[in-house]
């Protein structure tokens, strides 16, 4: 999981060299931007920047061209902001789409289906996890065991 800022996250799926690049790019033109307006970019601006960047090239004059072959990398982009929750999938051809749920990699139409058939608006963190936990159970194999598991939830914090 990849933290761009305290309300902005991203996971990946693809091949890592291009991962790397994209995530260095993105990192840049969040920092640009934070610098040029003060605030820190919403998810579905990110989730524009990222389109663009898998999408296009510029070269240093500023011209834009489409590349010859797509970056084999795909992203969810999650968070938090003066919005709400935003979850955002981004293909490798850089088409965005805004989710109430959503998988990435091998098995992410298996798991798709079975979050289609679980997921409830308004659920419960607790729910949430044990739908994510029986997803992943099913999936990856009989030994496994949620320890073992890197998961994150993001959450908001009431002040009084």
């Amino acid at each position: 999981m990849i933290k761009f800022n305290k309300s902005l996250y991203c996971v990946v799926s693809g091949l890592t060299s291009d991962a790397r690049f994209l995530i260095e790019q993105i990192q840049v033109k969040l920092s640009n931007s934070f610098f040029v307006s003060n605030q820190t970019s919403n998810v579905e601006n990110c989730g524009k920047i990222i389109s663009k960047l898998v999408s296009l090239i510029e070269n240093g004059d500023e011209q834009k061209y489409f590349k010859s072959r797509p970056l084999g990398v795909a992203f969810l982009l999650c968070g938090l902001d003066q919005d709400g929750f935003s979850l955002i999938q981004i293909d490798p051809s850089g088409t965005l789409k805004k989710k109430d749920f959503a998988s990435l990699g091998s098995g992410q139409d298996e798991s798709v289906f079975m979050l289609k058939e679980g997921y409830r608006k308004n659920m419960l963190p607790e729910e949430s996890l044990q739908l994510g936990e029986k997803v992943l159970k099913i999936l990856v194999e009989k030994n496994f065991k949620i320890e073992n598991q890197e998961i994150s939830m993001i959450t908001i914090k009431f002040r009084k």
